[in-house]
């Protein structure tokens, strides 16, 4: 039983932790407000590993990184 409720608890630490899709597309977007533009690029990449965005956010994705000057990821 002691084992059940670490191992629940490991696994609720994990999720606390992780960064959502949301709060990634969030962040970037913030990222992209500042300025701060491969930041941003690198934070909608993270999203999009969890889960398919969509148009508006590949294009946003894609003005960070072109702006970042990173034509490669822009594409």
């Amino acid at each position: 039983m002691q084992k059940l409720i670490t191992l629940s608890l490991l696994f609720l630490s994990l999720n606390l932790t992780a960064q959502s899709f949301k709060e990634l597309i969030r962040q970037a977007d913030e990222f992209y407000q500042q300025e701060d533009y491969k930041a941003s690029g690198e934070t909608f990449t993270k999203a999009f590993a969890l889960e398919e965005g969509n148009t508006s956010q590949y294009y946003n994705a894609a003005c960070s990184w072109a702006l970042a000057g990173n034509s490669d990821a822009a594409f």
